[in-house]
């Protein structure tokens, strides 16, 4: 785990143009995991990357 990269729910929001709203929903449809240290939260980034799914064409 020593290579694994934490990110803030602001740099969620950052990285896919999206509210804090959005981030918590997608973390309460356990899209995201979150991880808490104290009153902090963060995210893997790792995870969220892959939490990205491929869209076919319709």
């Amino acid at each position: 785990m020593a290579d694994v990269k934490f990110i803030t729910t602001k740099d969620v929001c950052e990285l896919f143009s999206v509210s804090r709203e959005t981030v918590r929903k997608w973390t309460n449809s356990k899209i995201l995991k979150k991880y808490k240290i104290g009153g902090s939260v963060f995210y893997r980034k790792d995870e969220v990357i892959n939490a990205l799914k491929p869209v076919e064409n319709e």
